[in-house]
């Protein structure tokens, strides 16, 4: 019986090694909410985990659409148009990658729900055309909601300071007309004979 006996415990600690930092790497994407996700081009296939099903409302992933054309549905209309741009422009070379915020169909209510996406290919045939692109999605509802409120506040406010502007003119102009009145009057009377005390209140109005 002959056999061979080979050392790999620098092997076992390289393989250690890369596991603890797998798993130090998912607990960080989980923590930040982030989601994974791989687009094959050619095939028109999306592939993402359960993770991804549930920041759009399912329950598993194998509700959702397998295909990207039919994922694409999901979007919201206005929004599509630029998110093809993006893409398009990414894919011919001109963007090293493409970062995207739109609205995406939420499977429980039915409403649309903001998130970020961003990604990029990762491989190509011979002739350069697309054939896999990876990225990740993360949900940024919360934040558009402050956005608008802030917006919302911020029309607010304006609009505020536009009113007391036009309180002011206002005023300035109703209250300028009479006194030009009493000033005309008070002119008048300062030619004529007063007495002491009379010129000594026309003094105070003129002042």
């Amino acid at each position: 019986m002959i056999g061979v006996s080979i050392n790999i415990n620098e092997i076992k600690k390289t393989e250690e090694q890369l596991r603890e930092s797998e798993e130090r790497l998912h607990s960080v994407i989980d923590a930040s909410g982030v989601v994974l996700w791989e687009w094959y081009v050619q095939e028109d296939r999306l592939v993402a985990g359960n993770d991804f099903a549930h920041l759009l409302g399912y329950k598993r992933v194998s509700e959702m659409p397998e295909k990207y054309s039919e994922f694409f549905e999901l979007i919201h209309p206005e929004d599509q148009s630029k998110i093809r741009q993006q893409i398009e422009n990414h894919f011919a070379g001109n963007a090293p990658n493409f970062d995207i915020e739109y609205r995406l169909l939420y499977a429980d209510t039915k409403e649309y729900v903001w998130v970020n996406v961003k990604g990029s290919v990762i491989d190509r045939d011979v002739k350069g055309n697309p054939l896999k692109t990876a990225g990740f999605i993360f949900n940024i509802q919360e934040r558009k909601e402050a956005e608008e409120s802030l917006a919302h506040a911020k029309n607010i406010a304006e609009a505020s300071v536009r009113a007391k502007r036009m309180f002011m003119a206002n005023m300035s102009h109703e209250i300028r007309t009479p006194l030009h009145a009493i000033m005309g009057i008070s002119d008048q009377l300062t030619g004529m004979k007063l007495t002491p005390a009379q010129n000594e209140k026309i003094q105070i109005i003129n002042d």
